[in-house]
């Protein structure tokens, strides 16, 4: 598992490269809950995915390429920006780890 750091601030895109794959997540606020739209090798995976602790951000495992994210947050609260960073993570199993 990789951990990919997020900042504390409300709408945000991150690009990252694992195991050859290049995914793209924009993070965004909405009413009292985060979205998060999933891009893989520039191609849209997921729009507007709701951002829930603990469960995986691609839901259906055909969609997942080479691995998956997951937030992580104390006692799988609901992701929100301010916390991001601060006891909030964004973590990343490849196949080989969703797998096993």
């Amino acid at each position: 598992m990789r951990d990919i750091p997020l900042s504390a601030i409300p709408n945000q895109e991150l690009t990252v490269t694992l195991d050859s794959s290049r995914w793209t997540l924009r993070i965004k606020v909405g009413v009292n809950i985060m979205f998060v739209d999933i891009y893989l090798n520039d191609s849209p995976l997921l729009l507007g995915q709701r951002l829930v602790a603990g469960t995986p951000l691609i839901p259906y495992r055909f969609m997942q390429g080479n691995g998956n994210f997951w937030i992580l947050t104390e006692n799988d609260e609901l992701p929100w920006w301010e916390r991001f960073g601060v006891d909030q993570l964004l973590t990343y199993a490849t196949a080989g780890e969703l797998d096993a």
